[in-house]
């Protein structure tokens, strides 16, 4: 991404002459602002993450109550996996408040599928499922699994340790 911005830079400056004039912030933004605009896209989200990730784990609550005292799942949750690093196997949860078509996914860094754990109708509720890797051929690394539905996805990082 740095280079994107070097060339976008060098350019600028070759069209203006100069890097503190408006037709070099133009030209600039012109070069610039697709890849700029992506950028924030993916900061932003990310950073959205962070906060969800870390107000959920300082007890920040993802349950509602109703009238007559029931829980109720309120939101779409995937959690981290656990143990973490893990050898032989895992255990992934996630939540769902609605009843849809779920699928479940584990992917190595290179985004290859080398699993898929889910793929089916649930109806609302808590799930969890176990992956073992004894019949895979997984080298130590980093995974990815991923959670979709057709209201929601989520992907978190798991770590294979042989």
């Amino acid at each position: 991404m740095l280079i994107l911005f070097l060339v976008a830079d060098a350019a600028a400056k070759a069209f203006a002459g100069n890097t503190n004039s408006t037709a070099y912030y133009n030209k600039f933004w012109e070069l610039s602002k697709n890849f700029t605009i992506e950028l924030f896209k993916k900061a932003s989200y990310k950073l959205t993450c962070v906060i969800y990730t870390a107000w959920i784990n300082a007890g920040g609550s993802s349950t509602r109550i109703s009238e007559n005292n029931n829980n109720l799942l309120s939101d779409f949750t995937l959690y981290q996996n656990y143990p973490n690093p893990f050898n032989p196997s895992t255990k992934i949860s996630w939540q769902s408040p609605v009843g849809s078509w779920q699928t479940l996914k584990v992917f190595d860094v290179l985004g290859r599928e080398v699993a898929t754990l889910v793929d089916e109708y649930r109806d609302a509720g808590s799930y969890n499922i176990e992956f073992r890797i004894e019949n895979l051929e997984l080298s130590s690394g980093i995974y990815f699994y991923k959670l979709q539905t057709e209201y929601y996805s989520s992907t978190k990082k798991m770590i294979c340790l042989k």
